[in-house]
């Protein structure tokens, strides 16, 4: 693995990476077209973000002798790249067949500690501090701060919240909120909060007919539709005694309120818990479901997240129907987003059994499937967790 030191990097420990670091800032060869894949790898003292290029769909896009270490979660927009570590955002360009350091966006001065981090476009990306409840909006083009948001409103005063994972539309910001305290109670309704850029204000919206979500899925539609899973805090609702079954509803594009549409996957494939909702294109989206007789049987959250029993589904929201992709296997967990690239979906379940105490041994299955004829087959396997993945503009 290849260090990039002007990022300030922790020295890592993981055991198949070299132990020696090039004391120079390496050139990193990047090309139009090429294949880019971030995943993050745990080992015992930290996290390792990297982010593998290739010209070819195969392994060497994970191969650890070439791989480059980051400082954080790396994410790609435009054929750009962004990297955030807490509340900082660096930007790397592609410039004369090279990966290019840019110009770095530092927050901590503003008392902000970081949280979820979104580009959207050219002109808007957001940080949110879901500590401070701020979320702060950027041009990822300048990258220059364009305006601070009030989150405030949000808390309420019988229970906690968690503010989860944002959506961005024409001009409004939809965020994910999970009233609780301590996972253990909930108020089971989906929820979310809508932040209208233009006047700041923040309307809070909450609908019974499906559980609260941890925000494991949602997406926008070609029609610019948004759509809004229910997921029962990613099984933790289940665990505090709630039964309500998760489900997908609708804000239609130029509204900012919930339609009457809802997709419920459980009443069409019942002896499956479905985490994740993920857009693969033409109205169908794929997700994992893991066995009931397993996430009952578990003796908690984590440990049914690690079983290894969940299959992967493709769900046709168009005609309310929900396929078991056979060639897939039983794997792990999925509930990061899947990837679309000339009409292919790229996905990476777990492999094998996970030690929730300990990441440091988990692989990861590069799958890519054809979202019409659900044909699917496995690329190559790779550590830790996949975190984004594409071609270069």
């Amino acid at each position: 693995m290849r260090q990039l030191t002007s990022l300030f990097l922790l020295p890592f420990t993981f055991a198949c990476l070299p132990e020696e670091v090039e004391s120079e800032t390496p050139v990193i060869e990047a090309e139009s077209g090429s294949y880019y894949m971030s995943f993050s790898i745990e080992t015992p003292d930290n996290t390792l973000w990297v982010l593998g290029l290739s010209e070819t769909l195969d392994e060497s896009l994970v191969d650890l002798e070439n791989v480059f270490e980051f400082d954080g979660i790396v994410r790609e927009f435009g054929g750009d790249f962004y990297v955030n570590a807490g509340a900082r955002i660096t930007k790397w360009t592609v410039d004369d067949g090279a990966l290019t350091e840019g110009p770095t966006l530092d927050l901590s001065g503003e008392g902000i500690e970081g949280g979820y981090f979104l580009v959207a476009d050219a002109d808007n990306g957001f940080l949110l501090d879901n500590q401070n409840l701020v979320v702060t909006q950027f041009n990822p083009t300048t990258m220059l701060i364009t305006e601070s948001y009030d989150l405030s409103s949000i808390p309420r005063d019988d229970i906690g919240q968690e503010i989860r994972r944002p959506i961005y539309r024409d001009g409004t910001l939809f965020i994910y909120i999970a009233y609780t305290d301590n996972r253990q109670v909930f108020i089971n309704n989906l929820t979310v909060g809508v932040l209208d850029l233009e006047s700041g204000d923040v309307t809070v919206l909450e609908d019974e007919r499906c559980p609260v979500s941890a925000g494991f899925g949602g997406y926008l539609d070609e029609n610019n539709d948004l759509y809004l899973w229910g997921d029962a805090f990613g099984g933790f609702a289940v665990f505090a005694g709630e039964t309500k079954p998760n489900c997908l509803l609708r804000i239609p594009s130029g509204s900012t309120t919930f339609d009457d549409f809802q997709f419920t996957p459980q009443t069409l494939l019942p002896q499956f818990f479905p985490f994740g909702m993920h857009y693969a294109g033409n109205g169908v989206a794929t997700g994992s479901g893991l066995d009931l007789a397993a996430i009952l049987g578990a003796k908690d959250p984590f440990a049914a997240f690690a079983a290894n029993s969940h299959a992967t589904i493709a769900y046709d929201i168009t005609t309310g129907e929900a396929l078991l992709v056979d060639d897939i296997p039983l794997g792990g967990l999925q509930t990061e987003s899947n990837y679309q690239v000339e009409g292919l979906t790229y996905l990476a379940p777990t492999t094998g059994e996970i030690d929730v105490d300990d990441f440091t041994n988990v692989e990861s299955s590069m799958i890519e499937l054809d979202p019409e004829t659900l044909e699917a087959s496995e690329l190559f396997r790779f550590p830790g967790f996949l975190g984004g993945f594409g071609r270069i503009e």
